[in-house]
């Protein structure tokens, strides 16, 4: 588990999951929480662990988004051309 993974927890019912975000790791077996979950756990239940969504993309810089989103390239923008 690390920071930024969901814990996915099942009601007592079966019916509904909810979703906590982790916002520290203690050590393998202790984890802080964002908020409590509504029902109090007082017995083993079963858990899931969603990991935190990867980067998609390398940070860069907004001119070189916006470069690419208009359809200019660096070359073509140094050589005087225009789309």
């Amino acid at each position: 588990m690390s920071l930024g993974d969901f814990i996915l927890l099942l009601d007592e019912n079966g019916k509904e999951v909810e979703r906590r975000k982790v916002n520290m790791v203690l050590s393998a077996r202790s984890c802080g929480i964002e908020e409590p979950f509504t029902d109090d756990i007082s017995e083993k239940r079963e858990y899931y662990v969603q990991r935190k969504p990867k980067k998609r993309e390398k940070e860069r810089a907004v001119e070189d988004i916006v470069r690419e989103r208009i359809g200019l390239s660096k070359g073509r923008e140094e050589a005087g051309e225009s789309g």
